[in-house]
This record gives C-alpha cells, structure tokens and sequence, in this order.
C-alpha cells in the first residue's frame, strides 16, 4: 500500500445539471490532464427542481494528476452536472487516526451542540464528522510537506512511495499532528491534553525541518545548497579589479615639495 497523491475530499456544484436526484451517485471524468488509479465518485446530497445543490464524497479516489476544474460527472440519473473538487494528499485516512488513537477522546470534538459523537461517522464517508477529518489529516500533510521542503531532503514523491515500517511512520507523524488540530477546534475542551498535543506536534514539524533522514532515503532535493559558476565573495576579495580596469592606476607619484 502506498499513499494516494490527490484525493477527492469535498466537492461543490458549478453547474447543477438537470434530472437528478438525491442518493444519484456521479464519477468524476480525467478531463483535462487527469490521470487516476481510482476515480473519484460523490453522492447527491441535495436537488432542487433536479439540479443539484450538494455533493458529499463517495470515493475519495486516486490522482497522480488532478483534473482541471470544472470536472465534468457521469452516473445517476441526470446530465450536465459538473463539479469543482477539494484536493487533499492523504498520507493518512480516519482509519489510520482511530487505530492510533480512541474515537471516545476526540469524538465530540467533531459534532457541534449538544450532539453525540457516533465513531462510525469517523469513517464513513459522507457525513460531517469524516469531512472535518479529512480536513485535518489533509492539513497535517501540508505541515509535513512544508517542513521537509524547508528541510531540503525529500520530495513530495518520496512520500508516495513509501511503503512497510516508513509508511507507518509518516502515517503516525500526520496523525499526531492532526490530533492537535481536532483538539485546536474545542480549545477550551481539556486544554492540558491540547497543550500536550500542540508541543508534540511543533516538536516533530521542528525534527521534519532539521533535516534529519526520518524515512531513510536518499537525499533528492539540494535547495539550500545553490551552486554557482561565478567567482566567490573570498575571490573577488582578492581581485583588484579597479587596478586591472583603469589605465595608469595607481598614479605616479610625485616629489613632497611640487
């Protein structure tokens, strides 16, 4: 198993169509440059006259190359429908997170009100407590990214290849540091356990950065190290440049008393 590049984590309408209906089930087409393993799908959440008004993810899907927006659907019972969708990398799903972590702890942080968290709306696709997941877990990939670009040691496609212990790994370091942003969303909910989740996540983005070889790969990316043909600082130190440039210099000089 390998982490998805681009998947489908919220969609909204751009055009509604005609004919369809809620609970129609829509496939998201390549278009243009798109390039999936799996393709995307949502659900028809809401029509008005059999225009949709709403979509809620199905299948997440997996791109190596979005689409261009607006993607145009195929399914259920209407035309015309096209959607633009919300990218995210998932290096980890809401599985991942529950394996790691008990639903009971952070459950309610994801109903608003006097709601009760149902863990099976975690996982399931669809409903409100699985889109702020996702959200989060795609937010925690950005930390990581941008931290190891920061690093210049890995490339976003070394992340997709990762595989056994090291996927593990990065699996365990998005969640932890999406935790911290389930947590941010209640702040005043257990603010000890915020506080203790909030270092651990600045103390791994801190590790990431550093630059240190956390997946055991090659270095791949030497930004930071620019290269340059032309004479260095020290060099041009040691040039005298204004004797070499400006004929009869230095002058001659003259006796004291003229």
């Amino acid at each position: 198993m390998t982490v998805s590049p681009y998947s489908v984590i919220a969609a909204n309408p751009v055009a509604g169509g005609t004919g369809y209906s809620v609970n129609d089930v829509l496939t998201l087409q390549d278009g243009s440059a798109g390039i999936h393993a799996t393709a995307a799908q949502v659900t028809v959440a809401g029509v008005s006259s059999g225009v949709v008004t709403a979509v809620v993810p199905a299948v997440l899907g997996n791109y190596s190359v979005q689409p261009t927006s607006p993607v145009s659907v195929t399914g259920g019972g209407g035309s015309g429908c096209t959607l633009n969708p919300t990218w995210g990398t998932l290096y980890a799903l809401p599985f991942d997170l529950q394996q790691r972590y008990d639903c009971r702890e952070f459950g309610d942080l994801l109903v608003d009100g006097s709601e009760q968290a149902d863990p099976l709306d975690q996982v399931t696709i669809g409903t409100n407590a699985n889109r702020l997941l996702l959200q989060f877990l795609s937010d925690a990939g950005g930390d990581v990214e941008a931290a190891l670009l920061a690093a210049g040691r890995y490339a976003n496609t070394d992340l997709y290849s990762l595989t056994g212990n090291s996927l593990s790994l990065l699996k365990r370091i998005v969640c932890e540091i999406a935790i911290a942003y389930i947590f941010e969303r209640k702040p005043m909910y257990r603010t000890e356990q915020l506080k203790a989740y909030r270092e651990s996540k600045e103390q791994t983005l801190k590790m990431l950065a550093s630059g240190k070889n956390v997946f055991n790969l090659p270095l791949v990316i030497t930004a930071g190290a620019p290269e340059a043909t032309d004479p260095t600082h020290s060099e041009y130190r040691s040039y005298n440049l204004l004797c070499d440039r400006a004929r009869g210099y230095p002058a001659r000089q003259l006796p004291f008393n003229r």
